[in-house]
């Protein structure tokens, strides 16, 4: 069971890397026709249509835990083994977990969008967007990975709490504008139809394992939530008690797709809402507030852990004697422990979305102000677990209409990184690529897996632009 916990804890790291999302280097752009979905009131440098799905794609990754943390060089080198292994030394490789393991992954897919600019003297910017979204976030306690490494050394009490996960996928329309508010500011607003196909919310606070010699026991608490698509089941045995490996049945089943029509039942709303304000000559001060809403999920699955008379979790035997566990199936043995009893199916429950917070300050050099230094706070609120911020300093240079690169440093929760991008947006193309951070790409082993935290991304976008240049310095033409 243990090489089973690394196994997927690895694996979890490894694929999590395909997401897609805002690219933040790109926030003080001229020329990223994207950055109206991280403030509203910045419009694109031109009207543009996307090339489905190719109009801003991402590969990415936010969390604090590396994958040199779970697989480590064999002594021989002849390749990579899980930090299970009896040539990694316990107290080495537990140092190198944190007390909470954060993982974000966040796709935001866009399938259509489109934007344009409006009137001459009072240019107004609107765009459309249709997108699939999918936020996921993880949260790891040190004890799991103490749990996986040492067993029953001593015959320890391992503790899950800060053990959850959350996610949520769904579809957004969403309709965008900004407006000029006399010679200095720009207001901005976006507004979304929300079409939700699947949501979930694990927490198992307050579950305690303990290993001893002769036997392993687990008592489960926590509360689950859960949504699924196509009027797809979860089982619940005998006792009342979901059955979460008979769900892949469900899904298995051939009546399914007849259902798909039923997976846009659940639907919410939300908004962004931006403003940026030129002051003082060189300076543009920025604030906005994205996935200010809600979904209203239907046919919800709710759900907590078994407690006695005395309102305690009850405490199950996991096996009798680990020295003769079949540890092949000791997995299974856990899973069907974790006892999430039912106690309501068939409900409505409605979840908030996870709100991002930009502040951004950006100051272009007197003597050169297609030279630009910015500032930009970045935070998302989504829970005591998964809240994260990140602070970045960038440089920006636009020296003509049609072309854009953009350096910056950043420290986040999830550790330091570096980042660029360019773009070129000229009439009739626009192709941009960037990456929010470079730096674990750079440090890596020989193997090439990233000694520091996994915190990287890298975006590229394929974009038709059309009509009169509207960017930044447009005035100044």
């Amino acid at each position: 069971m243990k090489r089973v916990i690394a196994t997927v804890l690895a694996v979890v790291l490894a694929i999590s890397g395909l997401s897609a999302q805002n690219m933040r280097t790109g926030y003080f752009m001229d020329g990223y026709a994207f950055n109206f979905k991280m403030n509203p009131a910045i419009g694109s440098s031109r009207g543009f249509f996307s090339i489905p799905v190719l109009g801003n794609t991402n590969a990415g990754v936010s969390t604090n835990l590396a994958l040199s943390s779970i697989l480590y060089p064999k002594s021989d080198g002849s390749g990579l083994t899980l930090f299970l292994n009896s040539e990694v030394p316990a107290e080495f490789a537990l140092s190198k977990f944190k007390p909470i393991n954060k993982l974000n992954v966040n796709t935001d897919l866009s399938l259509i969008a489109f934007g344009f600019w409006t009137g001459s003297s009072f240019r107004m910017f609107h765009n459309f967007e249709v997108s699939l979204k999918a936020d996921v976030n993880a949260s790891l306690p040190y004890d799991l990975f103490r749990f996986a490494k040492e067993g029953t050394v001593n015959g320890d009490k391992f503790s899950l709490d800060n053990l959850g996960v959350s996610a949520n996928t769904y579809l957004s329309v969403a309709y965008g504008f900004n407006i000029p508010i006399g010679k200095h500011v720009r207001l901005g607003a976006r507004v979304k139809a929300l079409f939700g196909l699947a949501s979930a919310e694990l927490d198992l606070t307050g579950t305690r394992l303990q290993a001893a010699s002769d036997k392993w026991t687990i008592s489960t608490a926590g509360k689950l939530m859960m949504a699924l698509p196509a009027k797809a089941e979860l089982p619940v045995d005998e006792d009342g008690n979901y059955n979460f490996a008979g769900l892949g049945e469900s899904f298995s089943n051939p009546d399914l797709l007849s259902n798909i029509s039923s997976t846009f039942g659940s639907a919410g709303a939300a908004v962004d809402l931006g403003v940026t304000v030129d002051f003082l000559e060189n300076f543009t001060a920025s604030v906005s507030v994205t996935d200010l809403g809600f979904i209203s999920w239907n046919n919800c699955y709710l759900g907590e852990g078994l407690k006695d008379d005395s309102g305690q979790p009850v405490e199950y035997v996991v096996v009798d004697n680990t020295a003769t566990t079949d540890f092949s199936q000791l997995g299974e043995k856990l899973q069907n422990c974790i006892k999430i009893h039912s106690t309501e199916y068939g409900v409505k429950k409605t979840t908030m979305l996870s709100p991002m917070l930009y502040a951004g300050l950006q100051y272009r050099m007197p003597f050169y102000e297609r030279l630009s230094v910015g500032a930009l706070s970045s935070t998302k609120f989504s829970g005591k677990s998964a809240t994260w911020t990140e602070g970045r300093f960038c440089i920006n240079l636009d020296p003509v209409n049609w072309f854009s690169i953009s350096t910056n440093y950043a420290y986040s929760t999830f550790g330091h990184s570096a980042g660029a991008a360019l773009s070129f947006h000229l009439p009739g193309l626009n192709l941009f690529v960037g990456t929010d951070s470079y730096i674990p790409l750079t440090n890596v082993t020989p193997q090439w897996v990233p000694v520091n935290a996994v915190t990287t991304s890298v975006t590229v976008g394929l974009n038709i632009m059309f009509g009169r240049y509207s960017g930044r310095y447009s005035n100044n033409d």
